[in-house]
């Protein structure tokens, strides 16, 4: 199955430092540019050649997450300075969109304040997540709660406690739905951000670092369950690969593609079922992919990354759609 991809360009300028599991965030699909973010630079690549357009150095962006909304990047600070950052990708501008001035009672919430940049009605708002009481010792005194700010309107529009327990780092946004995993009880929560309310839980733990949505599938992946899919409104398992734990889980057409065993592996999105893998070249090691869609219909570009080098892919398959 590997003739159905050929190697479209390499840049073997590329080259990380440090340990890039630990350093490197999440690569992000603009257009033509793939922007990857490491330790406190921007790096901003073109797709059509591999070249380097320019790189950004930003304050603090490796404890940061990237997050695209009409055409804009927002950089939110995950549990610290209380800042959002608007990136212009085409001037590689940064200005400072928001930054709370509300001090927080450190007494009461002491532990993982997470914001995400969302849209409601064509406005963009900050969804944050919160430990309140947090305590070691006796976890029955732990509430997490949400609370959502617009931006616009410069104010709070709820507050509201949704669980016991305290919060994960993991928490996304979809569809103008959170989704956060709250311990000890490792139950995860779907969470309708306009209302405030709990839609479902599930105490499978199946959310971690690789989450994928796409309409009305989730896809997770982490150690202890594999690789699996959920209907959203409902919360339940779709189809499941208990053996692989891929990383940096993308989608094109009707396939995933993902890093497992050093291998660049392609899923069939519906069934689940491993369509090719491609082993890394040797003495490299992949442990990154990116996938751009391609102008025709059926076509597109994987950019798989090792240590040293970019790998680009082209997919040609009369069943992609």
């Amino acid at each position: 199955m590997q003739k159905q991809v050929k190697t479209v360009w390499r840049n073997s300028e590329y080259f990380f430092y440090e340990d890039p599991f630990m350093n490197s965030k999440a690569s992000y699909v603009y257009n033509n540019y793939l922007i990857i973010p490491y330790n406190n630079i921007m790096y901003t690549y073109d797709l059509n050649n591999g070249d380097e357009i320019f790189s950004k150095e930003f304050i603090s962006l490796n404890n940061n997450k990237i997050e695209g909304i009409n055409n804009n990047l927002y950089v939110t600070d995950w549990n610290g300075d209380d800042r959002i950052f608007h990136y212009d990708i085409k001037s590689s501008n940064e200005t400072t969109l928001y930054e709370f001035v509300e001090v927080f009672d450190t007494m009461s919430i002491s532990y993982r304040i997470m914001h995400r940049v969302c849209e409601l009605n064509n406005k963009p708002y900050v969804i944050q997540t919160y430990t309140k009481n947090y305590n070691n010792h006796d976890v029955k005194l732990n509430n997490v709660y949400i609370r959502l700010y617009d931006i616009s309107e410069n104010k709070w529009v709820y507050d509201k406690q949704v669980a016991a327990g305290y919060v994960s780092e993991y928490v996304y946004v979809y569809n103008n739905l959170l989704f956060a995993c709250v311990y000890p009880s490792s139950v995860s929560y779907c969470i309708d951000i306009e209302k405030g309310e709990v839609l479902w839980g599930d105490d499978s733990n199946y959310l971690g670092e690789e989450v994928l949505f796409d309409n009305s599938i989730l896809i997770s992946s982490t150690s202890s369950n594999g690789i699996n899919a959920r209907n959203i409104e409902t919360g339940d398992i779709v189809w499941q690969i208990k053996d692989i734990h891929g990383s940096y889980i993308q989608k094109l057409g009707n396939y995933l593609y993902c890093i497992a065993n050093n291998n660049l592996m392609c899923i069939e999105f519906g069934t689940g079922k491993i369509r090719w893998r491609i082993s890394a070249p040797k003495n490299d090691y992949f442990y990154k992919v990116t996938v751009v869609p391609g102008e025709k219909q059926g076509e597109g570009k994987i950019v798989a990354q090792t240590l040293t080098n970019m790998y680009s892919y082209s997919e040609y398959s009369d069943t992609i759609k």
